[in-house]
């Protein structure tokens, strides 16, 4: 081969070598760009459907022929989507479950899911039929924020609580507490106890402990239960609302701040009953911490009640009602919120007529309170609340500190004979309610109207 032609193939090599690049480097981008792709694509979140009550975790997991509780817990810990648990067992149940392992990423565990279960349709009280049981603690670990747990009755009698939550944002819904133990829920983060839904509504039957409570608010090391709210549930009272069940302490709430407890809209009112320890709602300062502040408890019924209603207890030292102080300067749980003193009461068919005084700080100009009224058949032998039935909320603007006098017409005929008035207050500003206020007889109720709260 001359030197012309060996020249000649030089070049042509060197131009396959050159197209072999030229198309090499884009495949390779195009290959590198899928992967990525691939690996930056969401997680979708799956469903697991428990069907065997058998105790722990099976060799096939979920993927094989049968699904425990177990298994489907720890597949959902496996991923940070949010994960849904439903349960297809055979029978008619209930269907008990103990030990439950860790929750460690967000699920929403649905015990409505199985057939023969439904959730609540009353308008009051509670019609819901529960077939899963759990018979000891469920945990919520940290990591597992936005979590659900719903339709499940909780059935145990030893451990800190039913339900224990260290993960932000946990959602308790529609679900049952029976029979002793320390507390039903306690809560290190945020929980969503109810919602205005019917279908959400809870029942708490089972007494807690001398230090316990239906709900603990608490906090430690894993974190504030802040901004936790409370609604539309039932504490003490069987599900047609007929019976009275103790229930100890319905609500502790140590330490954390900017709680919502009730609410006067629709549906957001919790009933309190059975409640024989100190307090239905026991907001109280713990060891060297900062005071509990912005609790808002509004809206809700206190009836049969051993204790009192509402306590602002600093450190144990003014367990009890607190008597109000002049120009409101004590500080500690919920500020010291001084409650309404109400002076007069008189009620018209179609009306009635309230007038009292608020003693408010003598600083800091404007303050605007929601003051909140209750009508009950009897007074609470405390002198203060209960507060059987909410019936009306009025806003309170005192200009400065010499306005703390305060009159309102308010129509109503939900007035009963023989029926007593009490208050809280509510400082918008800051969100701190006050206990209830010392009872005042109706001057002229409506003896035609009957008490509208299911408690006759």
């Amino acid at each position: 081969m001359n030197s012309k032609n060996r020249s000649s193939d030089r070049s042509q090599g060197d131009v396959r070598r050159q197209r072999k690049r030229v198309l090499t480097l884009p495949s390779a981008l195009c290959l590198l760009y899928l992967a990525l792709m691939l690996m930056c694509a969401p997680l979708q979140a799956a469903t697991f459907t428990v069907t065997s009550a058998a105790d722990g975790t099976t060799a096939g997991g979920c993927g094989g022929d049968s699904c425990t509780l177990s298994d489907a817990i720890a597949a959902a810990n496996l991923t940070p989507t949010l994960d849904r648990i439903e349960f297809n067992l055979a029978g008619t149940g209930p269907f008990s479950f103990a030990p439950i392992p860790r929750v460690s990423q967000p699920v929403f565990i649905d015990g409505y899911s199985q057939p023969g279960a439904t959730a609540n349709t009353a308008r009051s009280g509670t019609n819901a039929e529960f077939t899963i049981r759990f018979a000891s603690t469920l945990f919520f670990d940290r990591f597992a924020e936005d979590s659900t747990v719903s339709g499940i009755e909780f059935m145990m009698t030893t451990g800190s609580g039913a339900v224990q939550n260290a993960a932000h944002n946990l959602r308790v819904l529609g679900c049952l507490f029976r029979e002793n133990l320390h507390n039903s829920i306690l809560a290190y983060r945020k929980v969503v106890v109810g919602s205005p839904a019917v279908r959400d509504r809870n029942r708490f039957a089972a007494r807690g402990s001398a230090s316990g409570a239906a709900i603990h608010l608490a906090s430690n090391s894993l974190g504030f239960s802040s901004n936790s709210v409370v609604v539309n549930n039932i504490f003490g009272r069987s599900a047609n609302l007929e019976n009275v069940v103790d229930i100890g302490m319905a609500i502790r709430v140590a330490r954390p701040s900017n709680v919502q407890i009730g609410g006067v809209g629709t549906n957001e009112e919790n009933i309190f009953s059975g409640a024989s320890s100190a307090a239905a709602v026991h907001i109280i300062s713990s060891g060297g911490n900062s005071p509990p502040v912005g609790i808002s408890v509004r809206g809700n019924r206190f009836v049969y009640n051993t204790g009192i209603a509402i306590d602002l207890d600093d450190h144990g030292e003014n367990a009890g009602v607190t008597p109000n102080d002049i120009d409101d300067i004590d500080q500690g749980t919920n500020g010291g919120q001084n409650f309404p003193v109400i002076q007069n009461a008189v009620a018209s068919p179609a009306s009635i007529a309230i007038g009292g005084t608020l003693d408010r700080p003598a600083t800091d100009g404007p303050r605007v309170y929601d003051l909140d009224f209750y009508v009950s058949a009897t007074c609470h032998p405390s002198g203060n609340g209960e507060g059987d039935a909410f019936f009306a909320t009025r806003q309170f603007l005192s200009t400065d500190p010499a306005a703390e006098t305060f009159s309102f017409i308010i129509p109503t005929t939900l007035i009963p004979p023989n029926s007593v008035l009490t208050a809280t207050a509510t400082e918008v500003a800051t969100g701190n309610t006050s206990e209830f206020s010392t009872c005042v007889a109706v001057i002229g109720a409506d003896a035609s109207a009957i008490f509208q709260n299911g408690f006759e």
